[in-house]
């Protein structure tokens, strides 16, 4: 599944993943990827966020707004069977 990505975007994914798991969602939502980018990447939050704390009041706000019902979620699928809809081939 990661094979068409950079290695620091599947990191982002993978994290991302990780993040649904955790709020019980069967699907990688936006908010998810905005988490794995944070774990990925802390200066680049930092950079573009501004304060030092922001990940622990995104972190915070996100489940303020989500209901946590843990589930069991099969990642071995493919990526439209996990809600991902997949670019056109480079170069076209």
């Amino acid at each position: 599944m990661f094979e068409r990505y950079t290695e620091k975007a599947g990191r982002v994914v993978f994290f991302a993943r990780y993040e649904a798991i955790q709020y019980g969602s069967p699907y990688i939502e936006t908010e998810h990827l905005l988490l794995g980018l944070l774990r990925e990447d802390r200066a680049l939050a930092k950079r573009f966020l501004g304060e030092v704390n922001a990940e622990e009041e995104i972190r915070s706000e996100i489940a303020r707004h989500i209901t946590s019902s843990r589930t069991h979620l099969d990642f071995r699928g493919s990526a439209s069977d996990i809600g991902i809809q997949e670019g056109p081939e480079p170069g076209r």
